[in-house]
């Protein structure tokens, strides 16, 4: 399994005040987590109009000018595992996430997360999420405040409403894998054990949470016989929790984490919710921990019973 941490963009900030939030004066961090497939750079990627490479996670005028203050992160793991035959599964990935956000806040465990995770990103999101197991996870969940998923399958794939599972399957036996299918392939299939734990146990946990969940409307061009299909159609991309808002993306299932311009409809839609997520995050941090420094106060100025 190959895991990898970047880091860009800690504490940005540009000289350009128009293109800067007047709100953006705190500190906290994004991270974004890739999908099947993908990687920690290139799925954030897409081609500008001169055939040029535009990346909206490390490129200065796209994310890193709308949080000026925010260090961002992209967690990478591998999703080739129909190339590769990882036999991870998503408990391990979401192990190595934790691992990685422990060496990078050990001195700021109250800095406020927000978290993107794109298809099946969200569900190692929401497994970083749900474990308790040490201290550090603890912080993890109480510093993370809003989530947005693009394109998450939350009720799981299969041949009728996704069809990741037929694409894979073709992919694994002309890669002449059609019997090392890894336990990572067997957590796709519907309401498999691990979708359903993780369901089902996020939704016990994710109260606190600001959710937004994005979902395509345009199809991709499948090879035959599929034709053009929904990967995660919006049934299984929207949980239904109350904290949760569905908003669609005129984009197919790819193109959901990748814009060409800071002009792209797509990206102007995400950003703001982006920013509107942050800056309530950082309003919600700061009020807790005003309240904990209170508490602390007077519980010090209690006086001491005499015996």
């Amino acid at each position: 399994m190959s895991l990898d941490f970047w880091i860009w963009n800690q504490y940005f900030s540009t000289n350009s005040p128009s293109k800067v939030n007047s709100l953006w004066t705190e500190k906290m961090d994004v991270v974004l987590v890739h999908g099947l497939g993908g990687d920690s750079r290139t799925t954030w990627e897409a081609k500008g109009p001169n055939k040029e490479v535009v990346n909206w996670v490390t490129d200065k005028d796209f994310l890193q000018t709308a949080l000026p203050k925010a260090r961002i992160f992209t967690y990478g793991y591998n999703a080739n595992f129909y190339k590769d035959r990882d036999t991870s599964r998503v408990e391990d990935y979401a192990d190595g996430l934790r691992g990685g956000l422990l060496t990078f806040r050990r001195k700021c465990k109250d800095r406020p997360i927000l978290w993107i995770g794109h298809s099946l990103g969200g569900i190692v999101i929401k497994r970083t999420l749900i474990t308790q197991d040490e201290e550090y996870c603890t912080y993890i969940r109480n510093a993370s405040t809003a989530i947005i998923f693009l394109g998450t399958p939350h009720h799981g794939s299969d041949k009728v409403n996704n069809p990741w599972l037929l694409i894979t399957r073709k992919l694994l036996a002309h890669a002449s894998l059609r019997h090392n299918i890894g336990p990572l392939f067997k957590e796709l299939k519907p309401f498999s054990d691990t979708l359903r734990d993780t369901t089902k146990s996020f939704s016990q946990i994710s109260g606190p949470f600001l959710i937004r969940s994005f979902f395509e409307t345009k199809p991709t061009r499948l090879p035959p016989p599929e034709g053009d299909q929904l990967i995660v159609q919006q049934g299984a991309a929207v949980m239904g929790l109350p904290n949760e808002k569905g908003m669609p993306l005129s984009a197919t299932h790819e193109g959901l984490c990748k814009f060409a311009s800071t002009r792209d409809p797509n990206y102007s839609k995400l950003c703001q919710q982006v920013v509107d997520l942050a800056t309530v995050s950082v309003e919600r941090v700061s009020e807790r921990l005003k309240f904990d420094i209170e508490l602390s106060e007077r519980l010090e100025n209690l006086p001491v019973p005499s015996r």
